[in-house]
């Protein structure tokens, strides 16, 4: 049997909740750029700007991948790091991300 190559995001941007395919293996930051969500990634996906800032929501949160340094320091630099915060061009997708839900944070 072979592996799913997608999986869904459950995403709410600005009040307006919907469901998002992704590809394994992919930056949630491509994902959600694909979809036509409103995430501004002014570097490109490179961890240097910040703006591609979403929350996680809590139940997702230990379920992730830890903050790399880069990450955790950018995230400091811009006066952000509220637990649940996350850099959406820092996580690759995997397939226990599968309904992963996530939300903007302006």
């Amino acid at each position: 049997m072979a592996e799913a190559t997608a999986i869904a995001l459950l995403v709410d941007f600005a009040g307006i909740a919907r469901r998002v395919e992704a590809t394994i293996g992919e930056t949630l930051l491509v994902a959600l750029k694909r979809a036509g969500m409103p995430l501004l990634a002014v570097c490109g996906g490179r961890a240097s700007c910040g703006t591609c800032l979403i929350g996680v929501a809590p139940d997702w949160i230990g379920r992730l991948p830890p903050q790399s340094r880069v990450e955790l320091n950018l995230l400091g630099a811009i006066g952000e790091g509220e637990e649940g915060d996350r850099l959406a061009c820092q996580i690759t997708l995997g397939p226990a991300h599968d309904g992963l839900e996530i939300h903007s944070l302006d």
